[in-house]
């Protein structure tokens, strides 16, 4: 897979959840396992977002600032991680972002993969 990264798992969500796609797993440097969760949007439909925590202070349009729990601070690495997430999400869910939405399916108790371990 990469010398940085194995074991990757991707758990779609059943249906759609907003820009919300599912959750993800992944060991980085064969000590460290990093729970990630998969958005719609970025370059490439997919986007996997990286452990982050609200502060306290507020950005120039009021809004909660983000700050990174978990990073991968060089570039090419943290394409590499964005293109293994994409690659291996479209391969599980068959290579489309399913269109139905949470709303399409009020009523659903549970709209995660069974599989999921979080």
């Amino acid at each position: 897979m990469s010398s940085v990264f194995s074991d990757l798992k991707i758990y779609p969500l059943k249906t759609k959840a907003g820009k919300l796609l599912g959750n993800g797993q992944v060991t980085i440097g064969g000590h460290v396992s990093v729970k990630f969760t998969i958005l719609e949007g970025g370059q490439n439909n997919v986007f996997a977002a990286l452990p982050s925590q609200m502060g306290k202070e507020k950005d120039e349009n009021g809004k909660a600032k983000y700050f990174p729990q978990v990073w991968i601070p060089e570039k090419t690495t943290y394409e590499e991680f964005q293109t293994l997430v994409r690659k291996e999400f479209e391969n599980v869910t068959g290579g489309a972002v399913q269109a139905t939405t949470a709303q399409d399916t009020a009523g659903e108790d549970n709209q995660f993969s069974d599989d999921a371990p979080f």
